[in-house]
């Protein structure tokens, strides 16, 4: 997977209430790129901002 996943990543988080926004070098996608690993990357995007049981996501997600 390419660094796409990672600005798809910040985008994302970025629409969080504390936000994550870009930096004139890029420091914030070189950080998820340390923290996420591309399917992290993938699973974090599909997370919902409510608490959900593991067991509800999991099935919702189609994955043990």
């Amino acid at each position: 997977m390419s660094e796409d996943i990672y600005v798809r990543l910040r985008e994302f988080m970025d629409t969080m209430p504390a936000g994550y926004p870009t930096t004139p070098n890029g420091l914030e996608i070189r950080i998820l790129k340390k923290l996420f690993t591309p399917d992290d990357a993938e699973m974090v995007m599909k997370l919902k901002t409510a608490p959900e049981e593991v067991s509800a996501i999991a099935a919702r997600l189609g994955i043990d």
